[in-house]
Order: C-alpha cells, then structure tokens, then sequence
C-alpha cells in the first residue's frame, strides 16, 4: 500500500524470563521478548503485513523497534510509574516513527486503553486506526488477528465517514448536492437512469483509492466531499476535500486535477496538483497518501459471479491499494473461492484453538492448586450448575458447525443434572476454573461464527428449497429440500449473486468500509428485493460498514424512503 503505515503492538505481559526453563540473557530483542499468546501473534501480524513498518508499544521503554534490546521489567501498565510521555514522544520523533501517514495499534480498549490514549496523543498528525478496539476479550483479539492471517489481507477500521457529496459539473451541465444519513450508516441515491448515479459511486471509489486516471475520464468538473471523525468532540466541525479539473489547453486538451484537504479545526491545508501528461506513480501516490483520508472502500457491480483468483485489492491505476501488476489472470466461480475461504477460516482458528487448549490443560493442576491455596471466591453450586448449562448449549453450537468434534453421550444422560455439585470448595473450584478455561478456548470462535450465523439465516430465509450450513468439510453445504446434496456451481445465477455478495459483505469487510453498490436489484426478483435493506441493516450491525447504494427500484427501498436521496429533485412514486 502507498499510504506509509506504522503498526504498533502492546509490549506483554508474559515475558521470556518468566518461563519455567529458559535462561535467556540478560538483554534481548524486543521482537523476541514477549512469549503471550497474543504478543506472539501480533508479531506475526507485524512480520507478514508491516515488515518494515513496525514497533513495540512498552510503559518502561516507550516505542521499541524490533532489533531494539530491552531488559526484564515489571511495569506493565501506563500510569504513576511508567515513563513520562514526552520522553516516549521524543523517543519516537529520534526513530523516525512521526513520519508516518497512518498508524494502526492492536489491542481492545478493555486491557489496553492505556496504550490506545498514549498512541493517539503521539501521532497527532497522522491518521490512526484501532481495529480491535471494540474486542471484548483476549480470544476474540486473537480471532481477528488469524482470520486476518488467513484471508492475507490486514485489518481496517476507519475513523472518518463520509457525510456529504457536492458534484459539479457532471456531464458537464448536472450539480447535485448530496447530504448522506452517516449516524445511520445506510443512504440510498435514487434517480431515473442518466442523473448520475453510477458515476457518482465511480467517483467516490476512484478517489479513495487514488485512481487518478479515472478521475481524469470520469465526466465532472469538482468534487467536494465532507468527513466527520469519530474522535472529533465538536459535533458541527467537517473535514473537506476538494477535487477540482483545470482546463490549462483546449488544443491539445490539457487538464489539471489539483486535490485539496481542510481538516476541520485545524488550521493546516493540504493540497497537491497533478499536471496532465504522464507522471511518477510513486511520487504522485506519496502526494496523494498525505491528502486523500485512508477510507476502505468496496465497490460492488453487477458483476460477481466470476473473479481472478490471484486479484487482490485492486485495478491496475489504483495509486493508494495493492495490485500486482505482473500476475497472471486465472478467474475461477467466486462461490467455489468463497467456499474454500471458509474452510481456510475455520482451519486456521482450529489450529490456535488446540494450540490454547494445549497450554490451559498443561498449566490446569498448578492454577487449581493456587486457587486452592489463595482461596480463590467461587459461585454457588447452583450458579456453577447454570454456567454448565449455558456452556453446553455454546459448546453444541460449536460442534454444529464443525469447530469441536461431538460429545457422545448414552441416551437420558446429561452433563451435570440439578442438585450433583457438592457444596464442596475443592469441587466448585475446579469445575469453576474448567469453565473459565472452557470460555477462554471459545472466544477465539465468536467473531467468525457470529458471521457464519447472520449468512445462513440470510441464506436461508431467501432460497425457498435449499438449505445452507457452513462447516469445515465443505464450505457451503447445501441441500434441496433439506436432504438432496446441491453443488454450489449449480445453483441459479441469481441464487449464486446472492450468496456471493453476501459472504463478501460479511465476512470480507471490515469495519469502517465504505461499501458502494450500483443496482443492487440486478438479478433479484421482487420478494428479495424488499428484504434486501433489511438484510443490509443486519450486515451493518455485525461489519460497521458505511453503505451507499444506486438504485431505481421502488420495490428495493420498499419501506426504506427515509434514507433515500432523490438526485432527480422529487419524491419517487410509492405506488
């Protein structure tokens, strides 16, 4: 990617000096010093998506870089005794790290809201990104992380959303003024066909993604678009960028695009002009990193049944996203690929799955020693016989999908019927640290199996007669009528563009994407296209994802007119 990223990972805190059997030096490389769970995958992350971008986040050191030495220290919190912020800032400014455009920091704000303040105090300057912020446990963290390994492609969360649109001058004689619902995340452009539409949605990708060559052939004049932040606390304050076409020859016709970003507030402009004729992609993408804001952006058409394989996150002209300009195409049905995507997924969640489950059962007997000794406080018999319950309901919809083999049991048996526990401390205690580590191995399933629940119920609230589940064997399990086995390949194009896009929304999109859809109501009869927003809503929920959609079908918005912006200046016709 062109824009110049920093990943910053929280220093852990398990330390190579704290296992059992080692005798490390005295001194050793920051990239090798933390032994967590989580450290040790960050530090994948880090290697595969950000070799040479990376440092480590420590409250003793400040930022380290990967080859940096660092010592055996305890303070593992930022607080009364870790080091003074302007000396972590400083440090940072003599490694060169305040140079950056963007900065992304891994961890949640439940264990590392410390470091996320002391990341976004130190790069004022640049764009930052938190991506798991929201996590809500260690498990979940590190499901993101190996699903994010496993698709190859790192994780996003934009801060700033889109909430206006000013196009002038499109077809040379159209300007509209489009005010989007951002607090809702869903506004739908409608119009009859030749006001634009399309071309607006091409605009917007082509910006975002710093195609300067479209921006040049698309057929407008300006484009003002207007940001809010997240981090922003004035309600009223936008950021602007402006895109505006000179004419500096008519014969030869010679056009100028100069690109121009007010950051609401502040009293710094950013603004870069690109002269007609050929140009540098590097220097002009550098240009472009500091001014265009690093929004993800998705663009749907009407084509999706077929995709090269071996095409990651762009077209060729795409100045601020990764192509591979010598690769070679080899399309393939995109529902095969997706199926083979979810396996992958399921896979590779299984493998840290047994990884955790081979450390918790390892360290069992001493944890539940201490416990003992420490006279660690546990629930009632009867909270601990609830906890089972729930645990076994959560464990079957694991093995549902195929992420736990089943649990066989004789027929009227149960796993802990009312009234078994004894009132015994020993006896609570060790049930109690079981389901503790139970839930702890279950976390890193949750993020991808809410995923996998919203496409079936989707799925299979649209086909009539088929039957969708997901597992491990063969991606997509479908059935007619619930029993007759159904090949992916085989179903109707419209059933395909279905699922097709809807694992694409779901489980390819992360949050913070600007997804943009033209004619969603391609290849969708009457009775989808009504439960299609509805449907788009959900994925909303899940994803964090801002949707603009194109479209002129009454029957599509259906009962969505709230959220529809009327290019043509009236309201549609209801009836």
């Amino acid at each position: 990617m062109s824009l110049k990223t920093l990943l910053v990972t929280p220093a852990g805190k398990e330390k190579v000096w704290d296992v059992p059997g080692r005798n490390p030096p005295d001194a050793v490389r920051a990239r090798d010093a933390f032994t967590g769970r989580f450290a040790r995958r960050c530090a994948q992350y880090a290697r595969i998506h950000y070799p040479k971008d990376w440092a480590i986040l420590s409250p003793n050191f400040g930022y380290l870089l990967p080859d940096d030495e660092v010592r055996n220290y305890r303070n593992d919190e930022f607080g009364e005794y870790s080091l003074e912020f302007d000396t972590i800032r400083e440090n940072a400014d003599y490694d060169g790290l305040l140079g950056y455009d963007s900065v992304i920091f891994l961890g949640n704000r439940e264990d590392y809201g410390g470091y996320i303040d002391v990341v976004r105090q130190t790069f004022t300057g640049s764009w930052v990104e938190v991506p798991l912020e929201h996590a809500a446990s260690g498990g979940e963290m590190l499901g993101h992380l190996v699903d994010s390994l496993t698709r190859g492609s790192p994780l996003r969360s934009n801060i700033i959303h889109l909430s206006r649109i000013r196009v002038g001058g499109l077809f040379g004689q159209l300007t509209h003024d489009i005010s989007l619902f951002p607090e809702d995340s869903l506004s739908i452009i409608t119009a009859p066909n030749g006001y634009g539409k399309t071309t607006i949605l091409r605009i917007l990708r082509a910006v975002f993604v710093g195609n300067v060559d479209e921006l040049r052939t698309l057929p407008f004049e300006s484009t003002e678009l207007e940001f809010i932040r997240d981090d922003s606390t004035e309600l009223d304050v936008r950021d602007i960028l402006l895109i505006e076409k000179h004419q500096r020859s008519q014969f030869p016709l010679r056009i100028d695009i100069s690109f121009t970003y007010k950051r609401g507030g502040d009293e710094d402009t950013r603004s870069f002009v690109l002269e007609d004729g050929e140009y540098d992609s590097d220097v002009v993408s550098a240009e472009l990193a500091g001014i265009i804001p690093p929004v993800p952006v998705k663009y749907i058409s009407a084509q999706r049944l077929w995709h090269d394989r071996n095409h990651k996150m762009g077209i060729t002209g795409d100045l601020l996203a990764s192509y591979n300009r010598n690769h070679e195409r080899a399309y393939e049905l995109t529902i095969l690929a997706y199926a083979d995507d979810i396996i992958r997924r399921i896979q590779a969640l299984l493998a840290d799955y047994a990884s955790i489950a081979q450390e918790l059962d390892a360290t069992y007997p001493a944890r539940f020693l201490q416990a003992l000794l420490d006279g660690v406080s546990t629930p009632s018999a009867t909270e601990i016989e609830t906890d089972l319950i729930h645990l076994q309901k959560e464990r079957e919809s694991f093995e549902t999908l195929g992420f736990l083999p089943y649990t066989r049991l004789d027929e009227g048996d149960v796993m802990i019927s009312p009234g078994r526990i004894p009132d015994d401390r020993g006896v609570r205690t060790a049930i109690y640290l079981y389901i503790a580590d139970s839930r702890e191995k279950y976390q890193i399933f949750g993020g991808l199996k809410q995923k996998i629940d919203l496409l079936e119920e989707i799925i299979n609230e649209l086909f009539l007669n088929i039957d969708l589940t997901v597992d491990i064997e063969s991606g997509f399990l479908l059935k007619f009528m619930g029993s007759d086995p159904v090949r992916p390949e085989s179903l109707s194009s419209g059933e395909q563009n279905q699922l097709v896009m809807y694992y694409d929304l779901i489980f390819k999109t992360d949050p913070g994407t600007l997804v943009l859809i033209d004619e969603p109501e391609i290849s969708l009869h009457v009775v989808w296209q009504r439960k299609f927003l509805d449907t788009i809503l959900g994925i909303i929920g899940i994803t964090g994802s801002d949707f603009i959609l194109a479209t002129h079908s009454p029957q599509l918005i259906h009962t969505h007119w709230d959220k529809t912006i009327d290019l043509s200046g009236n309201y549609p016709d209801e009836g």
